[in-house]
This record gives C-alpha cells, structure tokens and sequence, in this order.
C-alpha cells in the first residue's frame, strides 16, 4: 500500500509540476507579446504624430501669411486642414491633444532679476504639444514637442473623428492673436492672467 501511496503523490508532483510549467510559458508568452503590441502601437503613433506636425506646421505657414484682419471683436477661421486620420491605431481606440508645449511660458509677462528687469515683454509658448494615447489596454503615450510656434494651440480628438485642424485669428479688444485649433471647438481658451 505504501508502494501505491508513493505513485500517487508522484503523480500529483508531476501533475502540479506540469501545470507551473505552462502557467510560467503562457506569462511568458503573454508578456512577449504586450510588448511587441506595445512597440507597434507606439510606432504607429508617432507617425500619426509626425503626420499631425507637418500639418500644422503648414496651416502655421498659410495662416501666418495672411494679412487678414477680423473685424473687433470677432474671430475668423483663416483656413483648415482635414488630416484624414485613421479610425483605430493598431486596433484600439485613441484620443490626440493639441495643447501649448508649455503653458508656464505664457504666464510670464515681466521678469526682474535683483531689481532688475531683463525681460519686459510677453515671452510666448515656444510651441505645440501633441500627446496621442490609447483609450484601451494597452496604455501607450506618445508626447510630441512642435516647436517655433508663436500661436497659442489647443484641441481634442478622439479615433479620428473631426480631425481637422484650424487656424483662428481673433481681434479682442483691438490685439490680436492666432490660434491653431484641432477638432470642433466651441470655445477658443486663452488664459493671460493667473492670480
């Protein structure tokens, strides 16, 4: 009876041993193949955030050559790029955010330094950020810094629905400024003052 006792708990090693075993190969496996999906959903990203960086650098072009100016109190669309944008990345949905690179830049209107005053004029956000991600497992990020931009940048899009950019010029209070907008915008955001 000892004999027979003694296979069956071979057995059961055996048994248990097997199923570390797989268990051990399929989180392998799994985790072999996150990151593949990983990597292909941030490939795939970036290049729709290069896309995106050369249109806006163009409509930035046209808009900025235009002599047009709104009457006061008002904004005109000066032109619109339509970026075509695919409605899944790798298979999963997303969402892009045009956004200034660095919205600290903009709060800065006078600087002294011991006294001094180096800089007395509105120092401008150096540029655009645009930061794509997925909205479904896997989470990717991808942040990309469009720089040289002298216009205020904002907007959202999510799986490529409206993705169209815009160049706004608006006459407030008789300044004006441009803007470059992604998707259907309601409301144009300028913040010039925080307390």
């Amino acid at each position: 009876m000892v004999k027979g006792q003694a296979e069956i708990v071979e057995n059961i090693f055996v048994v248990f041993f097997g199923i570390i075993i797989l268990v051990a190969i399929s989180s392998i496996s799994y985790n072999i193949y996150m990151n593949q999906l990983k990597g292909e959903i941030g490939n795939n990203l970036n290049q729709l955030a290069i896309v995106i960086s050369n249109n806006i650098l163009k409509l930035y072009e046209v808009g900025k050559s235009s002599r047009f100016s709104p009457k006061p109190n008002q904004t005109a669309k000066l032109a619109e790029i339509d970026l075509n944008l695919p409605p899944k990345v790798s298979g999963r949905n997303y969402e892009v955010i045009l956004t200034s690179a660095s919205s600290i830049w903009i709060q800065i209107s006078n600087l002294s330094v011991d006294g001094a005053q180096p800089a007395t004029q509105v120092i401008t956000s150096p540029g655009a950020k645009i930061i794509l991600r997925t909205t479904q497992s896997p989470e990717v990020t991808v942040e990309y810094e469009v720089s040289n931009l002298d216009v205020l940048t904002q907007g959202k899009i999510e799986n490529g629905l409206n993705g169209k950019l815009g160049y706004y010029r608006s006459n407030f209070n008789n300044t004006i400024k441009d803007y470059i907008v992604l998707g259907e915008q309601d409301i144009i955001i300028d913040i010039s003052k925080v307390s």
